[in-house]
């Protein structure tokens, strides 16, 4: 089965599968599923989609997106404990995975083989059962999830007008709203991002990360990579628009050094 391997915009034919990230984690924009899902439907090219950033952020509908295999972590948008994570496989795929490790046939132990059946034969060995209780826990809370992604959303929109009235600070990603999940990424001008968030921790106790994200390619096209990065500010579940109010009054206290 071909795969295509699609990634922040760029579409490259390799020997394995077709990929797509759901969302970013440097700038917070998401790409664009539909087009691509629906062009892959009726062949035998597989529809990889990479949710690491949005599951549990943004809604997601394999069969209406055409997607075949989507893959999560469990510990990012979902809220689960680290440790644990998710496939999930479409009948169109579904016959067509092999296990990449084997061992523990536990349902069928007479057999040197894995079983035929999903998930058994995906899973090997003994699976990492406390981390799944705690991220189907997680996944519990999802009545309340959409009423406080609406609440994030908001205080996203607060963060982005605060920062456009302090000056020497450069907001990185996309403008338009909708297009917008997740963090915020800023470049602060004549600070190392890992100094100001240093001095953010320690002087106004307040945690963003700094860097390169662990998405060192994307910071050459967007040209942060000189300056080390962004500072990437994402407001949580339990945000507070004082919170977000407090971060902006320590960032323009942080221009003024």
């Amino acid at each position: 089965m071909a795969v295509l391997y699609l990634r922040a915009g760029q579409l490259d034919e390799r020997a394995a599968g077709s990929e797509q990230d759901g969302g970013a984690v440097v700038g917070g924009e998401g790409e664009r599923r539909e087009p691509i899902g629906a062009a892959l439907r009726a062949s035998s090219v597989a529809f990889l989609v990479d949710a690491a950033q949005s599951a549990g952020e943004l809604p997601i509908d394999m069969r209406q997106l055409g997607i075949d295999l989507l893959a999560t972590s469990g510990h990012k948008g979902l809220l689960g404990p680290a440790g644990c994570g998710l496939l999930l496989v479409s009948e169109k795929v579904a016959e067509h995975l092999e296990p990449w490790k084997c061992g523990g046939t536990g349902t069928h132990s007479e057999s040197l083989q894995m079983p035929r059946e999903l998930p058994h034969r995906l899973e090997a060995g003994t699976p990492p059962l406390p981390a799944f209780a705690g991220l189907a826990a997680a996944m519990q809370q999802s009545e309340s999830r959409s009423a406080s992604l609406a609440a994030r959303a908001e205080l996203t929109r607060r963060l982005w007008a605060g920062l456009q009235r302090i000056e020497g600070i450069r907001r990185v990603g996309p403008t338009d709203p909708q297009r917008h999940h997740g963090p915020t990424s800023i470049v602060i001008t004549g600070w190392d991002p890992h100094d100001a968030a240093a001095v953010l921790d320690a002087t106004f106790d307040i945690r963003v990360r700094a860097g390169r994200h662990c998405a060192a390619s994307i910071h050459e096209h967007l040209g942060t990579t000189g300056s080390g990065g962004t500072l990437r500010i994402a407001p949580g579940h339990t945000t507070t628009a004082d919170e977000i109010d407090r971060c902006l009054q320590a960032l323009a206290e942080l221009t003024s050094f």
